[in-house]
């Protein structure tokens, strides 16, 4: 098959079709503030919030589901006058 081939009849790629990521390696700078995780289903218009906080380097399992977005929304905790 040549390039010409394919212009012809593009074939989507395989890691296209499928999940590649069942878990989101997250490095949020910076390490000492906290963090509210949300999925987002961007087909089906959801937000899973998660049901902890995290703080510094942390692991999200994510859903074998297509169209996801991770957003990551910072804590502002009071500080002492």
């Amino acid at each position: 098959m040549t390039l010409a081939d394919l212009w012809r009849r593009p074939e989507p790629p395989a890691h296209l079709l499928r999940p590649q990521l069942p878990r989101l390696p997250l490095d949020p700078a910076p390490h000492d503030t906290q963090w509210t995780i949300d999925l987002i289903d961007t087909w089906n218009m959801t937000i899973e919030t998660q049901p902890y906080v995290a703080e510094g380097r942390t692991k999200v399992d994510l859903p074998g589901r297509e169209y996801m977005a991770v957003r990551l929304t910072r804590l502002i905790t009071p500080t002492a006058t």
